[in-house]
């Protein structure tokens, strides 16, 4: 029951959601590994990550793809109890455990990747300022132990936290980047492996600024038709010896007067600042 309630939600209202209102920027989808058991660990600024997260897996693996969330927050009532474990398939974990308290907060999240499920990890712990990365608590390494043979997948999400930021409740349009790095093995120690994330964390940015990957969303493809007339009508302004700043009233261009891009904000902004940065 929970498995096809999953897999309806995420057909039916997830993915038209990210079609509709995300445009996607994917980079690297195939080093997910859909079939594996593996340990998704990404930034975390808002409560479309889980749920962009798990809609870049195949609608048949959804029911293997468990993010890891604290209990204090999506389980006060009964309804979002329900929702969270039922429909989402949560792991929750207590984040503030009383220091005479005997239970393994992880005991949950070791039994899922035994049995061989997909864990999504926040290392921050929780949502964090827009496009802003915190520092990762040392949780991650601690799992990342137990399970020395199951691969790390470090992710990259830009542009979620504008599209749906913390304390709001209704999404609006943004291009959102998606970055999959290369896997990420145990290496020894602990502080060798939170260094070796750190590390990725920091190069994140720089490889948002690379070729692009796979564009999704109808957001997208209304930028690309924007970007196709505006240059059309800036050739013809250059050529009628007018100015073709002009033009910019078409946005979503790499035209050097025009501010809109993936780093610059909201769909139709078309002031004549500074140059954009390419979205294709």
């Amino acid at each position: 029951m929970s498995r096809w309630l999953k897999i309806h939600f995420f057909a039916l209202i997830v993915r038209p959601l990210v079609l509709i209102v995300l445009g996607l920027n994917i980079r690297h989808r195939e080093r997910l590994l859909p079939g594996d058991p593996s340990i998704i660990a990404a930034n975390h600024n808002s409560h479309l990550d889980t749920l962009v997260l798990m809609s870049l897996f195949p609608l048949k693996a959804l029911h293997r793809i468990r993010p890891v969330a604290a209990s204090d927050y999506f389980m006060t009532n009964r309804l979002l109890t329900w929702f969270c474990t039922k429909v989402i398939g949560i792991i929750p974990i207590v984040r503030q455990q009383r220091s005479d308290a005997h239970t393994d907060p992880l005991a949950e999240v070791d039994a899922a990747l035994t049995n061989g499920d997909t864990i999504i990890i926040f290392p921050e712990g929780t949502r964090g300022a827009p496009e802003r990365i915190q520092t990762f608590k040392t949780g991650v390494a601690h799992l990342v132990k137990r399970h020395p043979a199951v691969p790390t997948v470090p992710v990259f999400l830009y542009g979620l936290g504008k599209a749906l930021p913390r304390g709001e409740g209704l999404p609006v349009p943004f291009f959102c980047d998606v970055y999959v790095g290369s896997p990420v093995g145990w290496p020894g120690t602990r502080n060798e492996f939170m260094q070796r994330l750190k590390k990725i964390s920091i190069n994140w940015p720089r490889k948002r600024a690379m070729s692009p990957g796979s564009r999704f969303g109808l957001l997208a493809i209304a930028n690309r038709l924007a970007r196709i007339l505006h240059q059309f009508t800036a050739e013809n302004a250059k050529s009628d010896g007018g100015c073709a700043e002009r033009a910019c009233q078409f946005p979503g261009t790499t035209c050097k007067h025009c501010c809109f891009g993936p780093m610059s904000g909201v769909l139709f902004n078309s002031s004549h600042s500074v140059a954009s940065v390419p979205l294709w």
